[in-house]
């Protein structure tokens, strides 16, 4: 039996289109170069804090209205710009939200009430997707701040709740899970942004390393696991373009998964590629490291995006 897709499935197969026109490229540049600024300030970021400058670079390019410019935008500016910083990302863009698939908040009344222990930027609104419903809290909750080790220019909080919400949104199980995958996609495109980073920069180590008289990229086993490393940059990305493009729940799943696999194996093995020098603070890779596993937990993390 032939398993051939007639003519009419397959071009409704490959209809997506994950190109950008000429405005979205003019956006995307714009994007480009405020990453390489953070990049260029990651490390002072991390130590002191977003830099008033930067915010106010970031305000003028509109990143808090990002969201309007549609999916396919969105996730390739995500990336870009963390390539150049994620923690710098996460506190000029805000919060994305909470799943509480953990229970941390229990609904006692018309109140929520409870600890959650990593929130990594809290703004005026705090917003948590517990159940089917999607909660809005604009009082009533007390953050402190808290060592994690990662994404410290997001600032980490761990949060205490007792508070009865602002609004209360019954979304249903499909509307529930639909938002749930559409914030872990914003997460999946940073996640990309970070793995190709850190790919970049063992690549170029490798390049210019040299051991037993030739350059460490041209050891086969090397050689190998580079091409590797490029392949889950490269999967990933391709698992979040197309999550965006068909907006399907299930997609953007997918596109999640893909993104914290990728990018959990690409950091880890940045760090290895620089050896003992990958430890330390002389080169990023270590930061992007913990860095994807911050970014791998957060909305509570693959248990959640399968639950």
């Amino acid at each position: 039996m032939s398993h051939t897709l007639p003519r009419k499935a397959f071009d409704a197969a490959v209809s997506l289109d994950f190109g950008l026109n000429d405005e979205e490229r003019m956006v995307l540049d714009s994007i480009r170069r405020f990453a390489r600024e953070l990049r260029a300030q990651m490390r002072l970021s991390e130590a002191q804090g977003l830099d008033a400058g930067l915010i106010a670079t970031g305000t003028e390019l509109g990143l808090t209205e990002l969201d309007a410019l549609g999916e396919r935008l969105l996730v390739r500016a995500l990336e870009e710009l963390a390539w150049g910083d994620a923690a710098a990302t996460l506190a000029l863009l805000g919060p994305v939200g909470v799943v509480d698939v953990d229970e941390h908040l229990l609904l006692e009344g018309d109140r929520l009430r409870g600890v959650l222990p990593y929130v990594p930027g809290i703004g005026e609104c705090l917003q948590v997707l517990k159940g089917e419903c999607l909660y809005t809290l604009t009082e009533g909750f007390e953050a402190t701040p808290a060592d994690v080790g990662a994404l410290q220019a997001a600032g980490a909080h761990c949060v205490t709740v007792d508070a009865v919400p602002t609004s209360v949104e019954t979304l249903g199980a499909e509307g529930a899970a639909a938002l749930s995958a559409q914030w872990r996609l914003s997460i999946a495109a940073m996640l990309v942004g970070v793995a190709r980073a850190a790919y970049e920069h063992a690549r170029e180590y490798c390049l210019e390393r040299v051991s037993f008289g030739k350059k460490i990229a041209h050891h086969q086993g090397v050689a190998f696991l580079l091409a590797d490393m490029v392949t889950a940059v490269e999967t990933a990305r391709l698992s979040v373009d197309f999550a965006a493009a068909s907006g399907s729940t299930d997609a953007r799943r997918q596109g999640y998964l893909q993104a914290v696999e990728s990018a959990l194996f690409v950091t880890d093995y940045g760090v290895q590629l620089l050896g003992a020098a990958g430890y330390v603070s002389d080169h990023p890779v270590e930061k992007w490291m913990r860095e994807a596993r911050a970014l791998s937990l957060l909305l509570g993390g693959v248990d959640g995006a399968l639950s």
